[in-house]
């Protein structure tokens, strides 16, 4: 017999089963929030946990490697690793936008629409 939520229960074991009753109750709070499973937000909690250390083997690795090589050498590594970062796409990808779709209403949408029309992209010659 174990217990899920702090009630005991013989029924199927999931990922739940052998938490504590505090921790259930976080995941079951953060699985309605997000409209989840508990079983699928410990998932995810699991899934999270694990990249964690992944990422820090990783990183944990590289400094190793790094230890290893002369100072100018490492400079390069840091300079790849900068540009690197450097490569990566800014901003918020659409998926997450696609919420909003439809929030602002279409009078609202022309005006704006008409204000960038009237007011963008003229030049004042007076104004500096």
């Amino acid at each position: 017999m174990s217990t899920v939520g702090g009630k005991f229960t013989t029924e199927k074991r999931n990922l739940v089963t052998y938490i504590e009753h505090k921790h259930y109750e976080l995941l079951r709070v953060l699985a309605n929030l997000h409209g989840r499973s508990v079983s699928a937000q410990a998932a995810l909690a699991i899934q999270k946990e694990i990249t964690m250390i992944t990422h820090s083997a990783i990183t944990q690795q590289i400094v190793q490697q790094l230890d290893q090589l002369p100072v100018e050498l490492q400079r390069k590594v840091f300079e790849f690793a900068q540009a690197l970062a450097l490569s990566l796409p800014k901003g918020t990808p659409g998926k997450e936008l696609v919420r909003f779709s439809g929030v602002i209403g279409s009078e609202d949408i022309e005006a704006m629409a008409q204000a960038i029309e009237a007011d963008c992209e003229r030049v004042d010659v007076h104004e500096w």
